[in-house]
């Protein structure tokens, strides 16, 4: 008997000793490999790179766990499908695991599709992020996944000199990150985001262009992160919709609609804007509040003052624009809150607000052709520096009605003797 529990003590011992052998991982992958949960845990020591033509299979359960700054190299392809019951975890080797222990999960112009399904990332972000995606194309989806504890982004993509990325962002928990929840580098970085929680990162929930903005959809969850916001750098865009996901977007450069293209911005959306940043609206602006929902178009600065961002620009909008039941305060650095140029009948302002302007409430101008005839009307314009309405030469012809201007720093309206009645 003695002798028969001396030997179930030795299996056990032998049994418990070959679960914690770890499977080492370093060095390029040239051929198709399958990385197996029953091998777990699964310690990169070094650097990895999934060469071209090759795929690398993660099994659902697998922990996988990284080294001081080492990282995984996609060139070829990663498939990493786990299970609601069974998550793919990728992590820091330390024992008092911090942000930035490992690097990131690099898709790097992968030549296959690749998938993050049901997959745990955090403690990366040596640098970039936990993941890091350059030159994905539509190669790459990212669902179901919490990305978190990064020591820079959660997810960084980073398109320079690489050909556009537009990968799918779905269902995914995207939190407590040193910076950003998700950066995009550059305006050929365009992921679907769709139905994720962002939270508590310590930049902005997402850093995108502005054409990028209407591929922000469905049920977005963003609390918590510093600022609490979506910011939008700068850029020439096409028709979409701005929705409306409970943040305000952060406009840190020009946002043009291009001509021919409609830009739909829906209610209680506000839009913020940083010094000298503008709206110009060269194709169409439908920015349609309602009088329990209005839009708002304002200074990014805490403290907002007269002149804090530039205008809304209507430069010979080429299509119908709606203003209305929108408030618009504190621009105004150059010519008016709103500036109108050749807009012919184009442009409906109602139910709105125009106040504290660096300069004019609404400045109204034409470019020797074509004349601008605005329809203003049921607007409350008082506060501004200027005029409450100014009209720069005598084919400025707006249609005024029922509208309170009061306390601008001069008259309520400057035009010329045909346009009075």
């Amino acid at each position: 008997m003695r002798n028969f529990f001396s030997f179930f003590y030795v299996f056990l011992f032998v049994l418990f000793s070959i679960e914690l052998i770890a499977i080492d991982h370093s060095g390029t992958i040239n051929d198709d490999e399958t990385w197996f949960s029953n091998d777990n845990p699964h310690i990169v020591t070094g650097n990895i790179t999934i060469a071209d033509e090759n795929i690398l299979t993660i099994q659902a359960g697998c922990l996988v766990k990284f080294n001081e700054y080492c990282s995984i190299n996609i060139e070829g392809g990663m498939m990493a499908n786990g299970t609601a019951d069974e998550h793919i975890i990728f992590t820091s080797n330390q024992s008092s695991q911090a942000p930035g222990d490992w690097g990131y999960l690099n898709f790097n112009q992968p030549i296959y599709d690749c998938l993050l399904n049901y997959c745990d990332i955090d403690y990366g972000g040596y640098n970039y992020g936990n993941i890091r995606i350059r030159g994905v194309v539509d190669k790459l989806t990212i669902t179901n996944s919490t990305i978190e504890n990064s020591g820079e982004a959660g997810i960084n993509i980073y398109d320079y000199y690489a050909s556009g990325s537009n990968p799918v962002i779905s269902d995914c928990v995207i939190s407590n990150n040193t910076t950003n929840g998700i950066y995009c580098y550059d305006s050929s970085s365009y992921p679907q985001i769709h139905d994720c929680v962002i939270q508590n990162n310590g930049s902005a929930a997402i850093r995108t262009f502005g054409d990028n903005v209407k591929a922000i959809t469905g049920n977005m969850n963003i609390s918590g992160n510093s600022p609490n916001a979506i910011i939008v750098e700068g850029e020439t865009i096409n028709s979409g919709t701005w929705l409306y996901h409970n943040v305000p977007y952060f406009i840190t450069g020009n946002v043009i609609v291009n001509d021919a293209e409609t830009l739909t911005i829906e209610p209680l959306n506000q839009l913020k804007f940083s010094n000298n940043s503008k709206l110009e609206v060269r194709g169409s602006l439908i920015a349609d509040g309602s009088p329990s929902e209005h839009i708002t178009f304002t200074s990014s600065q805490t403290t907002p003052a007269a002149g804090d961002w530039d205008r809304i620009y209507f430069n010979q909008p080429d299509a119908s624009c709606i203003v209305d039941y929108c408030d618009i305060s504190y621009g105004g650095s150059s010519n008016g809150n709103i500036y109108l140029r050749g807009c012919d009948s184009n442009v409906s302002i109602t139910n709105s607000t125009i106040h504290d302007s660096g300069s004019d409430g609404i400045y109204i101008t034409d470019n020797y052709t074509i004349a601008s005839i605005p329809t203003i009307a049921d607007c409350a314009i008082n506060d501004n520096a200027r005029y409450g309405i100014y009209c720069y030469n005598a084919s400025s012809y707006p249609l005024i009605s029922d509208c309170n201007i009061e306390n601008n720093g001069s008259y309520a309206i400057r035009t010329y003797g045909d346009n009075v009645k």
